[in-house]
């Protein structure tokens, strides 16, 4: 027993030792893993640049192949069809406002007023050449006329030549303004004694538009505000002025004045324009995300890619398409949806990482 206990004892002093012995060397192993794991540990700048990095290495594209099963096809009752072509007719409408017409009325007065001076001075002038040359005849002929009266009468003439010359360009002055604002169409109306294109509107039986739309002789005009009511509209000729907001090309228009006010907006109609042939895209194809359109293309049996399309006018159970998707080209019609779900569902998959 004495032994044994003996024994005992310097198993127990052995353990003991080993302890003491291996602790540090343990101690220095967990250090180690310690030291190891901080080194690889990295800031949250570092951190956030593999992730940019990452982030900017992927494509750009929205598009995306994804691939279905025959199988899951006809489970999804997934559809396609091939385009086609449609022809889309619209009408070709321009807006307008109608214009007072004082202006044109005091337009009219000043050339009026301008033309009967010109017309007294030019009367002047030939009444002042013919005293000249009746002067200058009994003069030439030794009859009892002074030289003095003769230059007096010159002097007469020559005044009145500078009055009309004055009331020339006074006229041109006002021809010039006048058409400036109204276009030549509109000034040799107002220049025209019976009021030329003109008369109507001077008489209050028509009104005068602006419009920005020229090249039909004939429309049909509709009040902004109340789009029922309609009048035939004639074309009388180009306006100087621009359309305010657009620059475009402006014209003036006659119509008739019984439901006209000044300042009222209209609408014209110039008439329906069938637009070339395009391909067409039912409406059952095409689905929105982010305010764009897209159509889902079957590139393959078993292989579809998401393209984004705009839409051109619309054609009975869908649009024309404004871009270069060739006729017969497979694209989804029924199913669009569920795919557009099912690829946002695998971007948040392998966003996630799963």
């Amino acid at each position: 027993m004495k032994r044994k206990f003996l024994w005992m004892v310097l198993i127990t002093q052995a353990l003991a030792i080993i302890v003491l012995v291996f602790r540090p060397t343990l101690f220095f192993s967990e250090s180690l893993s310690t030291v190891a794991e901080t080194s690889k540990s990295v800031s949250p700048k570092e951190a956030a640049e593999p992730k940019e990095k990452e982030d900017s290495e992927r494509p750009t594209s929205m598009t995306l192949q994804m691939h279905i099963s025959l199988a899951a096809q006809k489970a999804s009752d997934i559809r396609v069809e091939r385009l086609s072509v449609a022809e889309a007719s619209f009408e070709t409408a321009a807006w307008g406002v109608v214009l007072p017409t004082s202006g044109l009325t005091e337009a009219r007065m000043k050339l009026d007023q301008v033309q009967q001076e010109l017309t007294q001075m030019s009367l002047l002038v030939d009444r002042a050449q013919q005293e000249f040359d009746r002067q200058s005849t009994l003069w030439r002929d030794g009859a009892n006329v002074a030289k003095k009266t003769v230059d007096q009468a010159k002097h007469d003439l020559d005044e009145a030549e500078q009055k009309r010359k004055a009331a020339r360009s006074a006229r041109e002055t006002l021809r010039d303004t006048v058409r400036a604002e109204w276009g030549n169409d509109v000034l040799n109306a107002l220049e025209d004694g019976k009021g030329g294109g003109l008369a109507s509107v001077l008489s209050g039986q028509s009104r005068l538009l602006l419009i920005a739309e020229g090249h039909s002789v004939e429309a049909t005009v509709a009040l902004a505000e109340h789009p029922e009511v309609k009048m035939k509209a004639l074309r009388l000729g180009p306006a100087p002025q621009a359309e305010p907001g657009t620059g475009h090309a402006t014209w003036f228009w006659l119509a008739p004045a019984e439901q006209l006010r000044t300042g009222q907006r209209v609408r014209l109609i110039s008439g329906s324009i069938k637009q070339a042939s395009k391909v067409r895209i039912p409406e059952s194809a095409v689905v929105w995300q982010a305010g764009q359109s897209w159509i889902f293309i079957q590139t393959d049996t078993e292989q579809f890619e998401r393209k984004a399309v705009r839409l051109g006018l619309p054609v009975p159970g869908g649009w024309q398409l404004e871009g270069e998707i060739p006729v017969g080209t497979a694209v989804v019609t029924q199913g669009a949806q569920l795919l557009l779900s099912e690829e946002s569902r695998t971007q948040i998959r392998n966003e996630n990482g799963d």
